[in-house]
């Protein structure tokens, strides 16, 4: 459960910062306006299926295996 939770609350610059992207590499791989990322990484205010996604995306988490479903 620890890891599910640190998975969907890890903010946005951690996960940038865990794939070595600047915001404007982030930003282009993701089609993410830069302002929006900015404004995720100064309030916090990424929606969850964002960031689970992202993560997904970048490898850094599994959620389904997380969570045990079967593919």
């Amino acid at each position: 459960l620890q890891e599910i939770y640190n998975t969907i609350n890890r903010p946005i610059s951690d996960i940038r910062a865990a794939c070595g992207l600047t915001q404007q590499a982030f930003s282009d791989r993701f089609a993410v306006p830069i302002r929006t990322v900015q404004n995720w990484e100064s309030r916090d205010c990424c929606p969850v299926y964002v960031r689970v996604l992202i993560q997904q995306a970048l490898g850094l988490a599994d959620l389904p295996a997380m969570l045990g479903v079967i593919s």
